[in-house]
């Protein structure tokens, strides 16, 4: 048995267990699209509302070491910290629409900017309030950041955040099973040429716009805490680079973008 034939015995294996005996081959990408964008939506909500009930029960507003975000100064750090998220977030997307669609339009493009903007600012707001930058900075420093005690238990801190990792973990395999079935690194913008070297150039640069824009404002956030960017911190930016940069390709072989892009 060859190696195409090893793949192809994979496939069907992998076809059988998700869409059930008897699927139609033509239709299992379609369907395989379907459940991620479904899978992968399911990650989200459920992140967010995590944060959202952990921001809800902590309101932690440590910035810092004996510093609090209501202060003036703090407060003026924490919202152009937000704005250069969404910035940050959003621009990647842009730059996706703009060279994968074709058909795009200036209403697009700041639709797309909007959403995304909103979406990454608001996230940077429930890492705030949710306690996460305080535990975080607070283990990059020698000196406890802590100046006002979080009011979610310790016990069901632990329990919350060990259930959601197991539970999100499963999600992100099962969605990796979708984007190994879909393997959709089909970009006709990409492909003009014909040269395969245009469509590795142009992915891995998106790539890594992708990955900067979600990971270096990290570095920000890390500095209006601890006044100051160590090591650690630029280790820890580095896994998120990595991170968003493995992500990057999940969301384009599962088929994501080709939809959301009309690659």
């Amino acid at each position: 048995m060859n190696n195409q034939a090893i793949i192809d015995v994979i496939d069907n294996k992998f076809n059988n267990l998700l869409f059930g005996d008897g699927y139609d081959q033509s239709m299992s990408r379609n369907m395989a699209i379907d459940r991620f964008d479904t899978g992968f939506m399911g990650v989200k909500i459920f992140g967010l509302l995590f944060m959202l009930i952990a921001a809800i029960v902590n309101r932690d507003t440590n910035f810092g070491a004996e510093a609090d975000i209501t202060q003036t100064k703090n407060m003026i750090k924490f919202v152009i910290e937000t704005i250069v998220f969404g910035i940050a977030g959003a621009l990647p997307f842009v730059y996706m629409e703009y060279m994968r669609n074709p058909n795009h339009t200036d209403e697009s493009l700041v639709n797309i900017f909007t959403l995304g903007f909103l979406f990454m600012a608001g996230i940077n707001v429930l890492l705030q309030f949710s306690g996460f930058y305080t535990m975080t900075f607070g283990e990059l420093e020698d000196h406890n950041t802590i100046t006002h005690p979080m009011k979610m238990l310790n016990g069901l801190k632990h329990t919350f955040i060990g259930t959601t990792g197991l539970m999100i973990l499963g999600i992100i395999i099962y969605l990796i099973v979708c984007a190994f079935l879909v393997r959709d690194f089909d970009i006709p913008a990409y492909q003009t040429s014909g040269n395969s070297f245009e469509f590795i150039a142009k992915f891995v640069l998106e790539l890594v716009i992708f990955a900067a824009g979600s990971s270096i404002p990290y570095l920000l956030a890390a500095h209006n805490r601890t006044n100051h960017i160590n090591k650690h911190a630029y280790f820890e930016t580095g896994l998120l680079f990595g991170k968003f940069a493995a992500l990057h390709v999940i969301l384009q072989a599962s088929g994501f973008y080709g939809h959301i892009f009309k690659s």
